[in-house]
């Protein structure tokens, strides 16, 4: 596992900036950073609250079964073992680690940083960042690594707008709404810069 990158207390705001696309190449993700995504994940359950206390139940269980002689010990700390591996993934599945954030000012956060920063490409790098930065800071998240890349985070606002929409909310809405289109007309330019010959629509 690599170090922090340097700025990473900063929030990339090179909207204006020339040379913008430089800094969004050089911004470290979870994949930049993790040998692979099991890595990124075991660091991650690692870091979650509600399982640290589990984790430390657990170790001293498996010490009691190993060293312990006496039968009785070794039984009682087996089926507590167990139960400690239900629960954790009763926590772990319905506790919040797998679901997705939905935290309204999270979420608007988001919709803010597509509308202003009109991402496609490598551009899902820096909002990717930008949130989880924000979601670290905020206390919404344990560690600053909760989008692995850049395409997970396009992933999460696609699946964001959708559920957004099926909601009546009148600050999320008109947000969702503008995110996008910017979102869709982001994509038309990149792809058309990257196929000028293709006489794209």
């Amino acid at each position: 596992m690599q170090a922090h990158s340097e700025n990473h207390d900063v929030k990339l705001d090179t909207l204006s900036e020339p040379n913008a696309h430089l800094i969004e190449e050089n911004v470290a993700l979870p994949e930049d950073i993790f040998n692979s995504y099991w890595s990124y994940l075991l660091y991650e359950v690692f870091h979650y609250k509600r399982l640290t206390f589990l984790f430390l139940a657990i170790g001293i269980l498996v010490f009691l079964i190993i060293f312990s002689h006496n039968l009785a010990c070794v039984l009682v700390s087996v089926l507590l073992l167990i139960a400690c591996f239900i629960i954790g993934l009763q926590i772990a599945t319905s506790g919040g680690f797998f679901e997705p954030i939905s935290h309204q000012d999270f979420i608007l956060e988001l919709l803010v940083e597509v509308i202003a920063r009109k991402p496609a490409g490598k551009g899902w790098r820096t909002i990717a960042y930008n949130m989880n930065q924000y979601l670290f800071n905020e206390r919404l998240w344990n560690t600053p690594y909760y989008f692995y890349s850049g395409r997970v985070c396009h992933d999460f606002f696609r699946t964001a707008v959708k559920r957004v929409q099926k909601v009546k909310d009148p600050i999320l809405n008109p947000h969702a709404l503008k995110a996008m289109k910017a979102e869709e007309e982001a994509q038309r330019e990149y792809y058309k810069r990257q196929f000028p010959d293709a006489d794209l629509p």
